[in-house]
């Protein structure tokens, strides 16, 4: 996928939000759709070519609409390849954007802590029955389906994890609408419960034991991806402020010719290239050798400082007018923060790096 078609996916994903009526479950459907079918996005092909998975990421950072873009990368980024790699079912009609999914992992108790967890799926009767619940579940108010990460009865995690797929409307699952998370307005965060619900044996990803590797992977090529996404939202709130400042007449200049101004555009230009490329790097090993882990906390790291770094300077240049709540560049930076952490804060993916070299 060469630049051009990757700005017209961007430009056909807003083309068909804008079009498209509906509840936000039916907008998100019809955009999949169409990515499905005029790009292959999230058909079985599409996940050997991590290349053309990094452009997407690229393309949806580019919408200028965090909020639209995280529903995507949920669903294609997020759940789609823990389907894939288990070889369920649903993976086709989520493809095909006739079932939503969200990836519901966080607790109050524990979120990128795995050992945190305490949503349990125990046995009964000789199918499972989940108990527990999952907070700040993006897309959890739209979805049709929930991946749900579990604890088996009994075992202490994270090695005796179970991944499962579990509908909405089952029985004992409760979705509570929550606050939307600060720039999340449309995303539809929600808190998912689970009170005695029957999982089916083929609604099971993987057997036990095999959740945690499965979902190690999936995270570790997510965290290259996300971080992508980041980049190239960086990239959209920069441009946007350039073009702000070259209309901005400030004590007889225009605000973008002031050196201060000026030199501080072309210091996070330079940061948001050089994660852009180690994300390219980290994309090329991935594929060189089948395993994302390679690279991928230190992209996330990077990105995440960064993205941060540019929102509040783009939002300070933009001055009063993107203190307005409904300014683009004022959602974008409470979305930029929440970016972030997702995936691992700074804490966590800095301690993995040290581990992976072995210095604690």
């Amino acid at each position: 996928m060469n630049e051009t078609s990757k700005d017209e996916m961007t430009q056909a994903i807003l083309d068909t939000a804008s079009a498209a009526t509906g509840t936000q479950r039916e907008r998100l459907g019809l955009i999949l759709a169409d990515l499905h079918r005029r790009f292959g996005i999230g058909d079985e092909r599409y996940w050997n070519d991590h290349r053309r998975r990094l452009e997407f990421a690229e393309a949806l950072g580019a919408l200028g609409d965090l909020d639209l873009a995280m529903s995507l990368f949920n669903q294609v980024e997020m759940c789609l390849p823990l389907l894939w790699a288990t070889r369920s079912e649903l993976a086709e009609e989520a493809a095909r954007g006739e079932r939503i999914l969200a990836h519901a992992v966080t607790e109050s108790t524990g979120g990128s802590d795995l050992a945190g967890l305490e949503t349990e799926a125990a046995v009964s009767h000789g199918s499972l029955v989940l108990s527990g619940g999952k907070r700040w579940v993006l897309n959890g108010a739209h979805a049709d389906t929930a991946v749900v990460l579990a604890v088996a009865e009994g075992r202490r995690p994270p090695f005796h994890l179970v991944l499962l797929a579990v509908d909405t409307d089952a029985p004992g699952v409760v979705v509570a609408d929550e606050d939307p998370l600060a720039g999340y307005a449309t995303a539809g965060t929600a808190s998912i419960g689970f009170d005695g619900t029957p999982v089916a044996a083929d609604r099971v990803l993987g057997g036990l034991g095999q959740a945690l590797p499965v979902h190690a992977r999936q995270f570790a090529g997510e965290r290259i991806l996300l971080g992508a996404l980041m980049m190239s939202a960086a990239s959209w709130m920069l441009d946007a402020t350039a073009e702000h400042a070259g209309r901005r007449n400030v004590f007889g200049l225009e605000l973008g010719k002031h050196q201060s101004v000026a030199f501080r555009l072309a210091r996070l230009r330079t940061e948001i290239e050089g994660v852009r490329c180690l994300a390219s790097d980290a994309v090329d090993r991935w594929a060189d050798s089948g395993d994302p882990r390679e690279l991928s906390s230190a992209v996330k790291l990077m990105a995440g400082r960064v993205v941060r770094s540019t929102a509040r300077e783009c939002l300070l240049l933009f001055g009063a007018a993107a203190q307005i709540e409904t300014h683009p560049m004022n959602r974008m930076f409470y979305e930029a923060l929440w970016l972030s952490v997702e995936a691992g804060s700074e804490e966590l993916l800095a301690e993995t790096i040290a581990k992976e070299r072995k210095w604690i």
